[in-house]
């Protein structure tokens, strides 16, 4: 599916990492604050075989509201478990 529609599919992986880091870490269960981040396309595995993933890099805290910077905690950003569900949810919505 994705090797026959990759323009509109690469960029709802984009779409979807993006939303998925802004609204968990606005959480104030997990960080409260507004991060930067970028993200890398990669369309190959290790055994350079066809598949489509991102990468992310995520700075270690973010802005809240009122323009202070708050660290993340040192042992996890958000719970990889939370990450996959939510990003999940969202990457199917776009699909469909």
């Amino acid at each position: 599916m994705v090797y026959q529609n990759q323009e509109l599919l690469y960029g709802l992986l984009y779409k979807a990492v993006a939303q998925t880091l802004a609204e968990l870490s606005q959480d104030t269960k997990y960080l409260g604050a507004q991060i930067g981040f970028f993200s890398l396309l990669h369309t190959w595995g290790q055994d350079l075989h066809y598949h489509p993933h991102i990468h992310t890099v995520v700075l270690a805290g973010g802005l809240t509201k009122n323009n202070q910077w708050r660290n993340s905690s040192k042992k996890f950003f958000i719970p990889v478990k939370v990450l996959a569900k939510k990003f999940r949810g969202k990457f199917l919505h776009h699909i469909f």
